[in-house]
């Protein structure tokens, strides 16, 4: 009862007080920012990963003190700083890490460590780890690949294609079936098979062989998912060794007129031999020239020409071992008329209206005999005519042979020709 009162007029005095301002109470205000002590764990997000090669993953970190307090990275502290990091330790997959974003690049498992370097009144390292696993992704027609050599000999030698599936991280794809094919065709091209499956190296192996020279491109078909490759290799095929020549057709010449025509060293398949050498030609009228040319590279282009003339000839091209080539017939017709005889050569006197025989010839500047043309076949000289039409008969090699017609008022010495004159009397 007395502890009682006595609270009751302690009460009474203070309001007593304060109402009468017979004391105050004065405090001061002092402004107190509380911040994370250091960091004590880390954590990384996410911790189980699962992508396709070539895919990304962007990781987060997590440090915290002992009291749940989140640190931040790069921010100053009392006690220092803190520096994440991220690396890709590879496993039976692989990836590549820039900055906290990885990319998956090998199909199995790797671990993706997150560093908290601390530093400061004291140093020290924490870690957290993340579990990834890379699946295979899909053929990417980019990243696979097709080897083949660059060049070959077109004579049945094999070659190998090695083709490697991969996906878009270059992840070896296995158990996919693959063609190859050639945009030449099957012949001159063939390959050992037309579909062949992916080993566990993600490779299809074939083996090509063709018998033609020339440049061959590949196409590559992943089967099993309808993707052709963006990779097109060609191999160049080359002639083998030559076994026989060729030559060109020839055309109808002219007796010492100048024609190109092209001479090849073939192989057994008729391609193109690298073949380097001089090989010999004649032909049946032995007035040939050149009768020795040279091969570079298994071919030439040569000017030829022939003195005489002939209804059928050939040229062969010979070389010991190698089988001689022979053209295809062809004509020499004489050059145009140069020169003539006359039968007979001595000047002959005949009467009016009688009549003369006579043979003209004409020769080319080779001497073979020219059947003229049309300008050759009748002339008129005063009262005497000289007609083939009527009287005169050209044969094959060239003469003209005939009547010489004169009239009865006919003038002495009316035809000279050539080295025969006719007097009339």
């Amino acid at each position: 009862m007395k502890k009682t009162k006595l609270l009751i007029c302690l009460i009474s005095l203070l309001a007593l007080a304060m109402a009468t301002n017979a004391f105050a109470i004065q405090t001061n205000k002092v402004k107190v920012t509380f911040v994370a002590a250091k960091p004590a764990t880390l954590a990384i997000a996410p911790n189980l990963v699962s992508l396709k090669s070539g895919e990304t993953q962007v990781f987060t970190s997590d440090p915290k003190d002992q009291y749940g307090n989140s640190v931040i990275d790069g921010k100053n502290y009392p006690w220092g700083t803190i520096t994440i990091s991220y690396t890709a330790i590879p496993g039976t997959g692989a990836g590549t890490m820039a900055g906290n974003t990885l990319t998956a690049t090998s199909a199995g498992t790797l671990v993706v460590r997150c560093d908290a370097q601390v530093s400061g009144i004291t140093s020290y390292t924490l870690s957290a780890i993340a579990q990834v696993t890379v699946q295979v992704g899909p053929v990417s027609p980019t990243v696979s690949t097709v080897e083949v050599p660059a060049n070959g000999i077109a004579d049945g030698t094999l070659y190998t294609v090695i083709v490697t599936l991969m996906d878009a991280g270059g992840s070896k794809i296995a158990g996919k079936n693959v063609s190859v094919t050639s945009d030449r065709g099957t012949p001159p091209d063939s390959f050992s098979t037309l579909v062949q499956p992916t080993n566990a190296q993600g490779q299809a192996i074939f083996t090509i062989a063709s018998t033609k020279s020339g440049q061959a491109k590949l196409t590559v078909v992943d089967v099993s998912d309808n993707i052709t490759l963006i990779s097109s290799p060609t191999i160049t095929f080359l002639g083998g060794t030559a076994t026989h020549l060729a030559i060109q057709a020839i055309p109808t010449l002219s007796a010492g007129t100048m024609y190109t025509v092209g001479i090849t060293a073939l192989d057994k398949n008729d391609n193109l031999a690298d073949y380097n050498g001089t090989i010999d030609l004649a032909d049946l009228t032995g007035s040939l020239s050149p009768t020795t040319v040279t091969l570079a590279n298994g071919s030439v282009s040569v000017g030829i020409a022939m003195t005489t003339a002939i209804t059928a000839n050939t040229i062969t091209a010979a070389k010991i071992g190698l089988t001689s080539a022979v053209s295809d017939p062809f004509k020499v017709d004489p050059a145009p008329p140069t020169v003539y005889s006359i039968i007979p050569g001595t000047d002959q006197e005949i009467s009016c209206g009688d009549t003369l025989d006579f043979t003209f010839d004409f020769l080319d500047p080779f001497n073979n005999h020219v059947k003229p043309n049309s300008s050759y076949n009748s002339f008129t000289t005063g009262d005497l005519v000289l007609s083939n039409d009527s009287q005169g008969t050209f044969i094959k090699t060239g003469e003209l042979t005939g009547q010489l017609t004169t009239t009865n008022n006919a003038t002495e010495n009316a035809l000279v020709y050539g080295d025969m004159s006719v007097t009339l009397k």
